[in-house]
């Protein structure tokens, strides 16, 4: 018989049904972990697979739509990519460009340029420099960011020292603020100029992540000052050389902040988390490598970059769902002009739902005497969500207590919606969502079993 567990609050309900599925306690599983790496997707291909284009055999045949790319290497090569969805519902992307006949070496004059697509994956159409006006357009590790104001940012490092532009439109016009403020705070503020990545925290306040690992928080906006928050997260990594590390990528998502460091020497890059971004960073194993089949088709066709650096992030609807790549198809020393190599932007699919927490490690059809399954099946006002939460046997063997939250999308608590026992092999919650908290939106619902939390989003109408 179920034990049911009601829990009373105001207005529309929501109803759960929580079964466990019967497991073996006769060993642990021997499927290695995930890690980053695992979660990236193949890519659609919008026109075709092209063999005549420029390029080494390893990214030959490729779909010169997906990301930024002068399919002719005539003109620009291209760097860098942040992509922002736009309120036009367009897709907006951040790169540099410099002259091809340059080759690799010239990058150091390379402007900062905005491209446009109708989906995240491309084709994006170059719209030229973002702010022609100054210095030329001058701009390489380019990044940018929506604010919480609606304004957006762009910043730019290394050729820059970290230098902000603002707008109140994706398509410009781009003002010049000037340069971050930095605080040392009594640590090692070297290189906290160059390759830096921006995170805006749920509190609103600024987070800023640098080539060398030095985390810096800004509680005053965009220009500081950044306060450091540290020593450098990233040091001393068995197996890695500490001076070979560069283009941190940082952002949000599942409830903890993540980090991706390239260590452009091994051409590999490693995945970092952290509860609340500032202290007790994790090594979380590999992010990429190009020497892997992560980067493909839906066809099956893989590519296969020389080497992939300057990681940007897309985040919708509280997950990462692409990624953007500046690639190179040879070594940056083989890339001389004028000839039938060069770089480009790709933007690779990936399951954030998954990564987050949402379906981990395992499937439906992978189910065995080592996994306990969870359904979620959630109903209320114009509402019906379904969802299996998949948890290794050796954790939920021990745990007799489940909780479930509501969060928003910036990872705030909106409301507890069960925190109780989970005995048997069925039980059912029901409760009552709080209109006062909760209204017409989309939202993340959180289960916390054990040391294992799973997360996904839900439109509640």
């Amino acid at each position: 018989m179920r034990r049911h567990y009601p829990i009373f609050t105001e207005y529309a309900s929501l109803i759960i049904f929580l079964c466990g599925v019967a497991f073996s306690t006769n060993g642990a599983s021997t499927t290695p972990a995930k890690t980053l790496i695992d979660y990236f997707q193949p890519a659609p291909i919008y026109n075709h697979l092209s063999s005549d284009v420029w390029g080494a055999a390893g990214v030959i045949p490729r779909d010169v739509s997906n990301g930024l790319e002068d399919s002719t290497m005539k003109q620009w090569q291209y760097w860098d990519g942040k992509i922002i969805k736009g309120p036009d519902g367009k897709y907006h992307m951040f790169a540099s460009r410099w002259s091809q006949s340059k080759g690799m070496s010239g990058w150091g004059g390379s402007v900062a340029v905005h491209a446009v697509s109708d989906n995240p994956t491309g084709p994006y159409v170059d719209k030229g420099p973002c702010y022609p006006d100054n210095e030329g357009g001058k701009g390489h590790n380019v990044t940018a960011a929506a604010l919480p104001d609606g304004r957006f940012a762009i910043i730019v490092s290394d050729t820059r020292p970290g230098d902000v532009f603002l707008s109140d439109s994706l398509s410009g016009p781009w003002a010049y603020q000037g340069s971050i403020q930095i605080d040392p705070n009594g640590f090692d503020s070297s290189g906290t100029r160059t390759n830096l990545s921006l995170c805006i925290r749920p509190d609103g306040s600024y987070l800023m992540a640098t080539r060398f690992g030095a985390m810096m928080l800004s509680t005053t906006g965009i220009m500081g000052p950044y306060k450091v928050q540290g020593p450098r997260v990233y040091q001393n990594i068995t197996g890695l050389n500490n001076g070979d590390r560069e283009d941190p990528c940082l952002w949000y998502s599942g409830g903890m902040y993540h980090l991706v460091v390239n260590w452009w020497n091994d051409r590999k890059a490693y995945h970092f988390t952290s509860p609340n971004g500032l202290t007790n960073w994790t090594n979380a194993g590999l992010a990429y490598d190009p020497t892997t089949n992560f980067v493909r088709y839906t066809d099956g066709t893989v590519n296969h970059w020389y080497k992939m650096e300057r990681l940007g992030v897309l985040v919708e609807n509280g997950h990462p769902t692409h990624f953007t790549l500046a690639v190179i198809d040879v070594d940056k020393s083989l890339d001389l002009g004028n000839d039938n190599h060069g770089t480009k932007v790709i933007v690779v699919p990936f399951d954030g739902a998954g990564f987050d927490g949402g379906t981990p490690n395992l499937t439906e059809e992978s189910f065995s005497g080592n996994t306990r399954a969870i359904y979620l099946t959630a109903k209320g006002h114009d509402l019906a969500i379904k969802k299996t939460f998949l948890v290794p046997a050796s954790i939920a063997g021990g745990v007799d207590r489940v909780s479930i939250s509501l969060y928003d999308l910036k990872g705030r608590l909106v409301d507890c919606l069960y925190n109780g026992p989970l005995v048997g092999s069925a039980i059912d919650v029901s409760t009552n969502l709080n209109q006062s908290k909760v209204s017409s939106a989309v939202y993340c619902v959180t289960l916390r079993c054990g040391t294992v939390t799973l997360s996904d989003r839900i439109t509640i109408q």
